[in-house]
């Protein structure tokens, strides 16, 4: 078990994990902070569900039929929609009814057997039942316990603990008195869940199981030490931290442990496991970890979710664009020592992103699958396009047309997509196609041809006037991930598992580079070079020798490559990396290093870049930087600067 994604959103440490119904979003929340949905294939935030939330996190619950996401924190139980984000409300803890009663909290909060319901664990020992559509409590079981410390459900039954007694209550029969179906003394329980009729707890050193009822004897199974427990009863399996900061992944079934993973840093405190048996999720000391159960590629790092998702220079400039799963598209000049105001920050990620100059127009496509348009000479959204395409599209800009292509239609993950070409004059539709498994789309300004590639690495070319279609399957790769058009469209390029290929328009294959598991690409203006990233963190430059391509190593970056964009003069080559920084090199001087780079992190973090004048980041609106030589003055409250090395200064707060 490999860790792929480990990935920061939150400024206080995660407090709660929990996967969706469908595997498809992983829910954090953090004391004091918004909760975040992420997409675990991605690592990208999707939505933030924002509210009055305490300063401590007690229970994370998902509905299973996806009709809320609710939080629980000292005094209260939040709801929102999952997906417009909306809070739907919030149920208060209920006082105490026994004289003396006071300084009443939540302390451990589950979903219960029946969906319609919701249990809450207190410190006076009371067991609440909520009825979720009404926000009230209907029943309250007052124990004999302490603090609830953790808390399991069945369809009938709930099993609670203090860590000194664990306690199971029939929650069919009247609250009072008190139906308790078993008692079981000194245990020092950590963490209970359910697994079919069965109980199953953590300790300090095992894993046990036992009946509802606790009649039959807890059968033990010896670990180093054990922590927080989450169980997947459809593929029947479990997840729990270990002594030694390890996440053991557990059969329960034929109660035997799979598989270990030791991190040697970070100690895992909660974690998550992904019910299609795909992912398993932990949050450490430095943020949120998902790990692929079998295997996966390197880990690589998403500083604060801010991840450069879109780069492109202006033709004829030095100034580029860049805009991120932040929602803050922002302008840079390398001339000039400052950056260009950003635009209006919007609610969400930026997916995908097209440039179009004449009209100073930016196109944002956003997760929920509509194009926001800017006018980047006035900064501001000039207004918002809704194509009804489906999450997540990516698009391509074709004169006074957009294409767009989604890999789903809906929340399922089921390959099944569509392309639509809008009419930015008339703001309609100008076709739509069904695809299936799409991943990217480019467009040709002087024809009404669309281009779009599939997983299986096929392109096809589709003219909305008259429905021609064509397609063809790259005799290099097997499997693709972007699709790239030249400056001027006469020739694209495709991303795969074994390298970049080249095709005409015509979609005949001109040639290919062999970089294996290469994931973006980007041309140069003169057509005689490209540049492309592969899943090993290597840029490449390639270059056009007639029908034959050769290979040069530009780099190798520190986490992977996200994105690429090359100036209308050839000369600067912009590299986006996965842990948040935009790298500028100077393709003239062919060098390794990047001549600056852009931190695009919160204003907490580190910020470098080259003092001579040659670029430099500005990381919040209400700082600004003057370079003039060696002196470098940082404007903005607890702010100091200071020489790091050679010519590379710090800028920290």
């Amino acid at each position: 078990m490999e860790s792929i994604l480990p990935f920061w959103g939150h400024r206080s440490p995660v407090d709660a994990l929990a996967f969706g119904p469908a595997g498809e979003v992983l829910y954090s929340s953090a004391p004091g902070e918004e909760v975040i949905a992420w997409n675990p294939h991605t690592g990208l935030p999707i939505r933030k569900y924002r509210g009055d939330i305490g300063d401590k996190i007690t229970g994370l619950v998902i509905d299973p039929k996806a009709r809320f996401v609710a939080v629980a924190d000292r005094h209260k139980v939040t709801f929102w929609e999952p997906l417009s984000g909306n809070k739907l409300r919030s149920v208060e803890l209920p006082p105490g009814e026994r004289p003396g009663d006071k300084d009443e909290e939540i302390t451990v909060v589950t979903g219960a057997g029946n969906p319609d319901f919701l249990l809450i664990g207190d410190n006076l020992g009371r067991l609440l039942v909520v009825d979720i559509e009404k926000g009230t409590s209907q029943k309250s079981y007052r124990t004999s316990l302490g603090p609830i410390l953790s808390l399991a459900s069945g369809n009938t039954w709930a099993v609670l603990s203090d860590k000194k007694t664990t306690m199971v209550i029939d929650l069919t029969r009247p609250s009072v008195p008190v139906p308790v179906l078993g008692v079981l003394d000194g245990l020092g329980i950590k963490d209970l869940a359910k697994f079919d009729d069965r109980v199953v707890g953590t300790d300090d050193e095992n894993l046990l199981f036992w009946g509802p009822d606790f009649k039959d004897n807890a059968r033990a199974i010896k670990s180093d030490g054990m922590g927080d427990l989450k169980v997947d009863e459809a593929m029947q399996r479990a997840l729990s931290v270990n002594g030694s900061g390890g996440l053991d992944l557990w059969d329960l079934k034929k109660k035997k442990k799979l598989d270990t993973v030791y991190e040697n840093t970070d100690i895992p405190w909660v974690v998550a496991i992904d019910p299609t048996g795909e992912f398993v999720a932990s949050a450490e000391q430095n943020g949120i970890a998902i790990r692929k159960i079998d295997g996966g590629p390197i880990a690589f790092d998403l500083h604060n979710a801010i991840v450069p998702q879109f780069l492109m220079f202006e033709p004829g400039t030095h100034r580029f664009l860049t805009a991120g799963n932040d929602g803050r598209p922002v302008r840079y000049d390398l001339k000039r020592p400052t950056s260009i105001e950003p635009f209006v920050q919007m609610d969400g990620p930026i997916v995908d992103g097209a440039l179009d100059v004449d009209a100073n127009g930016f196109y944002a496509s956003t997760t929920q699958g509509d194009v926001v348009v800017f006018d980047y000479a006035k900064g501001k959204i000039a207004h918002t396009l809704a194509p009804d395409v489906g999450p997540r599209p990516h698009i391509a800009l074709g004169g006074s047309r957009i294409a767009l292509v989604s890999e789903r239609r809906g929340l399922v993950a089921d390959g099944k997509g569509e392309l639509v070409v809008w009419d930015l004059v008339k703001d309609d539709a100008l076709g739509r196609l069904n695809v299936t498994d799409a991943i990217d789309v480019e467009f040709t300004a002087a024809t009404s041809k669309v281009f779009y590639a599939n997983k299986a690495a096929s392109v096809e070319s589709w003219s909305y006037d008259n429905q021609q279609r064509k397609q063809v399957y790259d005799s290099l790769n097997s499997k693709a991930s972007r699709l790239r058009m030249a400056p001027g469209g006469t020739m694209m390029a495709l991303c795969g598992d074994k390298g970049v290929s080249f095709f005409n328009l015509n979609l005949d294959i001109l040639s290919g580079a062999k970089l294996p598991n290469a994931v973006e690409v980007a041309f140069a203006y003169d057509g005689t070079r490209a540049v492309a990233a592969t899943a090993d963190n290597g840029v490449y430059l390639i270059y056009f020798e007639g029908d034959q391509v050769r290979t040069e190593p530009v780099v190798t970056t520190p986490t992977p490559v996200m994105t690429l964009s090359i100036s209308s003069d050839n000369r600067f080559l912009l590299v986006g990396e996965s842990r948040g920084t935009v790298a500028i090199f100077d393709l003239s001087q062919k060098s390794t290093k990047p001549i600056g780079t852009l931190q695009i992190l919160d204003d907490e973090r580190w910020v470098t870049f080259d003092p001579k004048g040659s670029f430099v980041g500005v990381p919040r609106d209400e700082i600004r930087f003057d370079v003039q030589g060696e002196i470098v003055t940082a404007v903005g409250a607890g702010y100091e600067w200071k020489r790091a090395s050679g010519e590379i200064y710090s800028i920290f707060r």
